[in-house]
């Protein structure tokens, strides 16, 4: 149920479902101190919102954000779009704003491609919540995106740290080596830290010369205790415990693609060839599309190489028998690996479309590399021989399958 009321101040809210998209008393002065702790975004070049409610925290973004700046809202609940041109139809005849509605045929790329652009999104709250059931994959990923935001700021003071002290180095960039990997044509296989991994290490081992393996860095010590030394191994994280993963194996020599906020622990006192990448644009440099995750980093390393194909193993992104991991995680951490099923967990579909639940982050995460995969699918086949989730765009398959074709 959608009812238009008019406030004390005169200006209209919506009541939607019995809930209040704008202030009962003052929805001009709401907006004010919505977009309030944004003041940085509104100095970029492009702004995200998403929620369009009637649109009075897009007018203050207008007011208070560069001239030249476009701003693109994004608002899955048609209703909500047409009782905003209806009430506030200045806003859709701007030539700053951009909406783009549910009907839009690519709507979550386009989406997981802008959001992979900035450094925020602003959120209209009230219009999000009215997704909440008939959209609940974007609700939840909305919901995950600013939760991991706010960890991200919670460490700025370390990620500022680690940049620093990584960029007064002199490491190759990451360019150097996805040179040096585009002249051999070879297949990419790329190894994550899902529960499944481990289960094809021996014919990965029979089959070594066919591929140029990529390790994430929480799988590299389980790969080369197997007895298969990765081509290269990349890291993400900013943490100083991430030097867990390689402690030991400082001296192996195998390359590290490392982004430029990794943890500087663990950057500086690996002894082998370092070459340093970034998630957005610096200089001329290459960028890389982290994903909030080291696997999407992994892959969108993989596609820069010019290879035909790219072989995804241990990307499971959902739980399996309660585990989140491979069996030695618990190890290098020293914690217990215990998945958790909570109502917020979603159901997806697992590779033999079978329904699995998976958590808000794995479904993030999974939403990312489908979007790395969608971008590259005309140059590139690519093959998912995880045991967990459905990976949409990759062919779901045995890897000796993939073998028997190579």
């Amino acid at each position: 149920m959608v009812e238009i009321i008019e406030t004390k101040t005169s200006c209209l809210t919506i009541k939607y479902n019995n809930l209040y998209l704008h202030s009962k008393y003052d929805p001009i002065n709401e907006a004010v101190k919505i977009i309030e702790p944004y003041k940085e975004i509104l100095k970029e070049d492009i702004i995200l919102i998403y929620g369009i409610g009637l649109g009075y925290h897009i007018e203050e973004c207008l007011k208070k954000s560069n001239n030249n700046s476009k701003i693109i809202v994004f608002e899955l609940n048609e209703k909500l779009i047409h009782i905003c041109k209806e009430y506030n139809s200045a806003i859709f005849k701007n030539k700053r704003v951009t909406i783009v509605n549910g009907n839009e045929k690519e709507f979550y790329e386009i989406f997981s491609r802008h959001l992979s652009l900035v450094n925020d999104i602003i959120i209209h709250g009230p219009s999000l919540e009215t997704i909440k059931e008939e959209y609940k994959e974007m609700y939840n990923s909305i919901k995950w995106y600013k939760r991991n935001k706010e960890n991200i700021n919670k460490n700025s003071e370390m990620l500022i740290e680690n940049y620093e002290s990584n960029i007064k180095e002199t490491y190759m960039p990451i360019e150097k080596i996805i040179k040096d990997m585009s002249g051999l044509n070879k297949n990419f296989l790329i190894l994550t830290s899902g529960p499944s991994l481990g289960l094809e290490f021996e014919n990965i081992k029979r089959n070594r010369e066919k591929f140029i393996i990529v390790a994430v860095g929480s799988s590299l010590r389980k790969v080369v205790k197997a007895g298969i030394n990765p081509d290269l191994f990349v890291l993400i994280d900013g943490h100083q415990i991430v030097y867990n993963q390689i402690e030991g194996l400082e001296d192996i020599g195998i390359p590290l693609c490392f982004l430029s906020t990794a943890s500087k622990e663990a950057v500086s006192k690996y002894n082998g060839p370092k070459y340093i990448f970034y998630n957005e644009a610096i200089k001329d440099n290459i960028i890389i599309h982290t994903g909030k995750t080291v696997g999407a980093a992994a892959l969108s390393i993989a596609t820069k190489c010019y290879t035909k194909s790219i072989i995804l193993m241990g990307q499971d992104l959902c739980l399996i028998d309660g585990k989140s991991h491979h069996s030695e995680i618990e190890e290098l951490y020293g914690t217990e690996d215990q998945g958790k099923f909570t109502r917020t967990n979603i159901k997806i579909k697992d590779i033999n479309g079978k329904e699995i639940l998976t958590t808000e982050t794995y479904n993030y995460f999974k939403n990312q590399i489908e979007l790395i995969i969608k971008e590259n699918m005309n140059n590139i086949e690519f093959y998912n021989c995880s045991k967990g989730a459905f990976i949409e765009g990759a062919k779901n398959i045995e890897f000796t399958e993939v073998l028997k074709n190579m």
